[in-house]
């Protein structure tokens, strides 16, 4: 079974306020459940949705554009003039 919380839960689980979490379900920002007439948020789906708007470090950055940037050299053929 699913981890069901409600508003204020994920709110104070986010931290941010009430009306920001309402807003952000209501809008298909963050996931949400309803109940009938009740909004309910799953903490596993919003350990999912903050780990996918997670950034990285400046370090990481820079290693994955050097990695990048070395794969593409790799891959183009040589040329002689």
């Amino acid at each position: 079974m699913k981890n069901l919380i409600t508003a204020q839960q994920a709110a104070d689980y986010l931290g941010v306020k009430l009306s920001t979490i309402r807003k952000w379900g209501a809008n298909g920002y963050v996931p949400r459940i309803k109940i009938g007439g009740a909004v309910r948020f799953d903490r596993d789906a919003l350990d999912e949705w903050v780990e996918k708007r997670s950034t990285k470090g400046r370090m990481q950055l820079r290693t994955s554009a050097y990695d990048s940037q070395a794969q593409r050299s790799a891959q183009r053929p040589i040329t002689l003039n």
